[in-house]
């Protein structure tokens, strides 16, 4: 047959790449990665709103920087509407809130179901998918399913953090054709960027390949 269906076994995988969740976790600097923003997170410091930028106004930088010009803004005021106020503020005196959050983490599975992974133990690689699936479940991680084989690769699951769907797909992945790796290496890419694109809670992606590196497909030809 073309195809070939396995079952999953326990496979012992090595402690350090069990701790990839951790790398996915820290920025530049060993320093824990944040995505900034103006509406959700934690207040991080006041900034100047440029262009039509619109956020959370910080009230005490914004008094601070008009507290100078009151005396000289009442004297202004006087015989105008304005005159009695307490507080004279202008709209170069605007500080708005700079908001900071933990960047989440994409972690793509790229799965090699060719031919060759059939004859070298396609369920003990698919246990060992499994245990890395849990580890980034763990971590609250956003997961994401590709599978390569025949001439090109397939997203079987979109980035989800359902790790019962992705196992399911993952247990019930058929096996054998050729081994375009190339092509599951260049969807791991475009489906990272797009979502780091569209998804604002995504700062970084991680991508976890397993396969025997016999690729015998060339891009060109999955790419049509």
């Amino acid at each position: 047959p073309r195809e070939f269906m396995f079952g999953v076994d326990a496979t012992v995988i090595d402690p350090k790449l069990m701790n990839f969740a951790k790398w996915t976790k820290r920025g530049s600097g060993g320093k824990s990665a944040r995505i900034f923003n103006l509406e959700r997170g934690r207040y991080v410091k006041p900034i100047f709103p440029k262009g039509n930028k619109q956020g959370k106004i910080a009230v005490g930088p914004t008094l601070r920087a008009a507290a100078p010009y009151q005396r000289f803004r009442r004297q202004q005021a006087i015989g105008t509407k304005h005159e009695g106020r307490l507080v004279y503020i202008s709209n170069d005196d605007f500080r708005i809130k700079r908001m900071a959050r933990k960047a989440g983490t994409l972690v793509i599975f790229v799965v090699d179901a060719s031919g060759s992974m059939a004859l070298n133990r396609m369920d003990a690689a698919k246990g060992a998918a499994i245990g890395l699936l849990s580890e980034a479940y763990k971590h609250r991680d956003k997961i994401c399913l590709i599978a390569f084989h025949d001439a090109e690769a397939d997203v079987l699951v979109p980035p989800t953090k359902s790790i019962a769907l992705t196992k399911s797909r993952l247990e019930s992945m058929p096996c054998g054709g050729g081994s375009p790796l190339a092509h599951g290496l260049i969807m791991a890419v475009r489906t990272g960027l797009n979502t780091k694109r569209i998804k604002k809670d995504v700062g970084q992606v991680v991508i976890v390949c397993i396969t025997d590196g016999r690729a015998n497909v060339p891009a060109c030809i999955s790419l049509g």
